[in-house]
């Protein structure tokens, strides 16, 4: 079957109301079509009285799903005797030749029936009499396809779209060649945008038949610059991604990944790149237009910034050129009301090896919808998308000409873990200049930050620690100007991030094996006395705030499991028996190892607990050097007071400190709890059950 993610991307750019599927047999097409994304109209038919029932019970839940009474569709109305093949789907109004039944033995006819022919013209006018602006076709009809083209008298000028299969070799008596078909809809104005293989003999594999999709933009059809979603990116002109095999370089196909899941999600996207790159980024072959930059290197805001302007594109957007989104239906659709009068902000979700979703959620935004007519008022902008502080300054600079932050509550983008692109000093040089900016625009819009910020306000040259504690309270304010769109735009009150991430068919493989290395040897944290606890600060000098992506820290949480469920990316779970945990922490500083510790704390209760230090070499060397030390164990809970702990990663070197902060919450229950089977667990996050069905303590 040919690729429906690309026929979606085309039937949201042209604005179509209604895909009619001729041809439908039980359903397959549409069933495929959903799960594409499209949400609008289906109109099917179907000649064949025992598919026909099929269909109608296939769409009888959709009601956006219409199937047609038991008719076939043709060039002229009147009746026909239909040949019934014993596959059902190679049925056909035509006679069937020698060479179809040698490639498909099961295809032979093995009965008839008669059936009601009509015409796409006599149905579309009697069903809307009001006309179409704009339709879909898709032609399934074994050798009928001309005579269905034939059929649409004066209509055909509002179709848009035809996905229709044409035959290699000749199958069907009187059937329309590959090459007539092909040039009858060429010269309706129609270009072909896609072929793919569609049945192959079962002895040499070579295609009998393909998919051909077909689109037509006019002006009538096409949609103007300015109402399209415009997503702007720099897409590099090769991007080195590495798998779970380290010798393999998935960058390449990661990159057309990222890319078609935007189009998909009803983007347009461009792409700004100096000219020395513009032939490399042509050769990718990617759904994206190129916009050629005067200069070298990375594109600066102030370049995206003049593009929207000269576009004049109502609805604007920002992304990083290396984060995937994940597939909800009409994404672009739902988001435009929040980004219509507001800027939206989405963080990503890292992905261990690019599979494996990693618990903790970076604290940066890599992608941006506002408004276009904002820009005029947007204060020049001062860095290049991707670089430290960029995903800072913008949403801010947006909220300063007056549009409300809105961070998008919902995990829309993954991102494929990779070591930092930018330095330390790099990295302290844009804080400054970032907040010079928000000096300011304080009076403007940020008075609410004064408690959190007021010691630092007159601060005209930062220190790192100084530049490392705003960073941390300035993502704290941007994560809780939550939002999410409402339920009937975007249908996500069921899909959860651990729903979408078990997709990935490799995912559950992997943490189930890294749950296994924890489990697998005897690894219970020792939990620390008050005399213990004591003696762990005896001698610190300095204890230091560890934020992961400051420049000097990074880390990441790849395993939680609370009372042996793993635990979600939400951030809070509850429990009353164990914590199991598994992490890395990574300090440019350090030059030795150092002794981890996870403390759990509440107003009233807290405890200490020493891990085990686990040698990371897979860490070391994504990140380019020896620095990465890694953490596991587990933790008892149980004899702990009932209530909600914040649960804290420490290391202790020498005269220093160094605390992770608030790596999760956890729930603690009293006593045993209780037992729910993985199912009833699973329904309550929107997951599929488990195979086994085994009882979980919650």
């Amino acid at each position: 079957m040919y690729r429906l993610d690309h026929m979606n991307f085309h039937l949201r750019r042209l604005g179509v109301e209604v895909v009619f599927d001729v041809g439908a047999n039980t359903g397959q097409f549409a069933n495929q079509l959903r799960l594409s994304g499209y949400r609008g109209r289906i109109v099917s038919f179907e000649p064949l009285s025992d598919a026909h029932a099929k269909l109608n019970v296939a769409a009888r839940n959709d009601p956006l799903w219409e199937v047609a009474s038991r008719c076939a569709v043709g060039a002229r109305p009147g009746s026909a005797v239909i040949n019934i093949a014993a596959n059902s789907f190679s049925s056909s109004l035509l006679p069937m030749l020698e060479s179809h039944i040698e490639a498909a033995p099961r295809s032979r006819y093995v009965g008839q029936e008669k059936v009601e022919v009509v015409t796409l013209d006599q149905y579309i006018g009697r069903a809307y009499p009001d006309g179409l602006s704009s339709f879909a076709l898709k032609i399934d009809t074994q050798g009928f396809e001309a005579e269905v083209l034939d059929g649409l008298g004066d209509k055909l000028s509002a179709c848009c779209a035809v996905l229709i299969e044409m035959p290699l070799h000749a199958l069907y008596r009187g059937a329309a060649s590959l090459l007539s078909l092909y040039g009858r809809l060429e010269q309706k104005g129609f270009r072909c945008a896609g072929i793919s293989p569609g049945h192959c003999h079962p002895i040499s594999r070579d295609a009998i038949e393909v998919d051909a999709f077909f689109v037509r933009y006019d002006a009538n059809s096409k949609p103007r610059s300015s109402e399209a979603f415009q997503l702007f990116t720099s897409v590099p002109p090769r991007m080195s991604r590495w798998g779970i095999d380290p010798t393999t370089d998935i960058g390449p196909e990661y990159q057309r990944e990222c890319v078609s899941s935007w189009a998909a999600a009803g983007f347009k996207v461009i792409t700004l790149n100096p000219r020395s790159e513009a032939d490399a980024i042509a050769s990718m072959d990617l759904p994206l237009d190129i916009v050629v930059i005067e200069g070298k290197g990375r594109p600066t805001l102030a370049n995206f910034v003049a593009e929207m302007r000269k576009i004049g594109a109502d609805l604007c957007g920002i992304i990083n050129a290396d984060c995937k989104m994940l597939h909800y239906p009409q994404t672009a659709l739902a988001l435009r009301t929040g980004a219509s009068d507001g800027v939206i902000i989405a963080e990503r979700i890292n992905m261990v090896h690019g599979k494996v979703p990693a618990t903790w959620v970076p604290g940066g935004y890599d992608m941006f919808l506002f408004p276009g007519k904002q820009l005029e008022k947007l204060d020049e902008p001062r860095f290049s998308i991707g670089a430290p502080w960029y995903d800072f300054w913008l949403p801010f600079a947006l909220a300063a000409t007056g549009l409300p932050v809105r961070h998008l509550a919902v995990p829309l983008l993954t991102h494929h873990q990779h070591r930092w692109a930018w330095t330390p000093d790099k990295w302290l040089e844009n804080a400054k200049l970032f907040w010079r900016d928000m000096r300011r625009w304080r009076a403007k819009n940020f008075s609410e930050l004064d408690d959190d910020l007021g010691a630092f306000w007159n601060q005209e040259n930062l220190s790192p620690e100084e530049a490392t504690a705003i960073a941390s309270r300035v993502h704290r304010w941007l994560y809780q100007q939550t939002w999410r769109p409402a339920a009937d735009d975007f249908d996500l009150a069921i899909p959860t991030i651990v729903q979408a991430f078990r997709r990935e068919s490799e995912t559950r493989w992997h943490v189930e094996q890294a749950l296994a290395s924890v489990r697998g040897r005897d690894n219970e944290a020792e939990r620390l006395n008050k005399e213990q606890e004591d003696a762990l600060r005896v001698g610190v000098r300095e204890t230091e705030t560890f934020i992961p992506g400051n420049g000097r820290f990074s880390g990441n949480l790849d395993v939680i499991s609370i009372d042996g469920r793993r635990f979600g990316i939400h951030q809070r779970d509850v429990g009353c028996r164990t914590v199991e945990i598994r992490g890395w922490m990574d300090d440019r500083t350090l030059l030795e190892p150092a002794q981890p510790y996870l403390r759990l704390r509440n107003g009233s209760d807290s405890i200490i607990a020493r891990l085990t230090l686990d040698n990371r070499p897979d860490v070391a060397k994504a990140l380019g050097h020896r620095n990465s030390f890694g953490f596991s164990g587990i933790v008892s809970l149980v004899g702990m007071s009932p209530g909600l702990y914040r649960t804290d990663i420490l290391q202790r070197s020498r005269d220093r400190l160094i605390v992770w902060e608030n790596v999760m919450e956890v729930e603690v229950l009293d006593g045993e709890g209780f037992a729910v089977s993985w199912r009833e667990y699973n329904e309550i996050l929107g997951g599929p059950e488990s195979e086994t069905g085994d009882e979980v303590g919650v």
